[in-house]
This record gives C-alpha cells, sequence and structure tokens, in this order.
C-alpha cells in the first residue's frame, strides 16, 4: 500500500526545485528551517499518493467538488499563502529570541 499525503507543493534548495509532500502544513517550518526557499504548499483535497498529488499539482487530475471550508483552489492558495507568511513571522521571532537573528 502507497504512503498518502495531504500536503503537497515545490521549494528551492541551493537552486534546484524539487516536489515535497506532507501529512500536515507544519512541514513549511521544517523546510524553511533547512534553509529551502520559494516554499509552495498546498493541502490536497483529499489524501493522495505522490503520482496522484503531481498530477493534482499539474492540473491533470480532475478538480475535486466544492466543499463548505474551500471552493476553489483560489481559496486553498490564498490560505496556504497566509499560513506562510504567519509561520514565517512567528519563525523570524523565535530566531530573535534564541539571538539567531536581529531585531528588524
Amino acid at each position: 500500500m502507497e504512503k498518502l499525503f495531504t500536503v503537497a507543493g515545490y521549494s528551492t534548495l541551493k537552486g534546484e526545485t524539487k516536489a515535497r509532500f506532507a501529512t500536515s502544513m507544519d512541514r513549511v517550518k521544517v523546510l524553511a528551517r533547512n534553509g529551502h526557499t520559494d516554499i509552495k504548499l498546498q493541502e490536497l483535497p483529499k489524501a493522495m499518493t505522490k503520482d496522484e498529488a503531481l498530477a493534482f499539482l499539474e492540473g491533470k487530475a480532475a478538480p475535486a467538488p466544492a466543499t463548505a471550508e474551500v471552493k476553489d483552489i483560489k481559496d486553498i492558495r490564498a490560505k496556504n499563502l497566509d499560513t506562510i507568511a504567519k509561520t514565517a513571522a512567528k519563525l523570524e521571532k523565535m530566531e530573535e529570541r534564541a539571538g539567531m537573528r536581529e531585531a528588524v
């Protein structure tokens, strides 16, 4: 049985962009902490295998039916961008408190 993922997207590390898969949006923090840039993860409409998730990201899969929470892909992206911004702000504050970064 293949592993299923609920979050998928792309990130760049040392100039190389790769697909990333996860079971929660907490993966954004781990990628950021490890030096990844251009982190673009999104929640999938249902749990998917890597192949299904890649097809979904590339727009080849049939769109998921609308739900009360997420009506379309634009809502998913807006929600993820907001989550990423909040996570980045929290990470910066944590780094400032740990003396790893100067306060701006």
